[in-house]
């Protein structure tokens, strides 16, 4: 099917019989108006999208082990030392440009320790859901608990470590 404009018709050739359709001013008028509220209506649309942000991870561990290759949703945030004595494991250590965005994030890690530590090597994986992410958020917080739950904080800076996770 071809088109082709002549003196304000649009021809249709290659249909049975050639047909001429004359543009109303009543449809370029509707199709003016439509395009002009896609237009208005594409800023609400894309803040109505999920937000994405790169973010500096920083990862604190309660465990009594080292754990190694923490990841959010593929992407590696870091790992962190043993928590020893009381104090957390971590907080020290960041990396930066992790991309994160609202609702349920995907978060691995490996456990790391002595040559006889029982489940060397396991690779551990649970989620947390990451409810808001504020405008001046700049770093993204990990905290991982030996009872496999993490919990996620963003803030405009890098966070205290939750101490109610130590187990004893």
């Amino acid at each position: 099917m071809k088109l082709s404009t002549l003196t304000g018709q649009l021809s249709i050739v290659g249909v049975s019989m050639a047909q001429t359709i004359r543009p109303t001013f009543r449809g370029i008028r509707k199709l003016r108006a439509a395009a002009v509220s896609l237009l208005c209506l594409l800023p609400l649309l894309t803040a109505c999208g999920t937000t994405q942000k790169k973010l500096s991870a920083v990862v604190f561990n309660y465990w009594p082990r080292p754990i190694l290759d923490v990841s959010i949703n593929g992407h590696w945030a870091g790992l962190a030392p043993a928590a020893e004595n009381g104090r957390v494991g971590g907080g020290g250590g960041m990396v930066s440009g992790v991309p994160v965005s609202l609702g349920l994030q995907k978060i691995e890690w490996v456990l790391d320790g002595g040559k006889n530590a029982p489940r060397l090597g396991e690779k551990i994986s649970t989620t947390a859901n990451l409810q808001a992410l504020p405008s001046d958020a700049r770093v993204l917080a990990i905290h991982i608990y030996p009872d496999n739950t993490v919990f996620i904080e963003v803030t405009s800076y890098i966070p205290e470590a939750r101490p109610e996770g130590i187990q004893k």
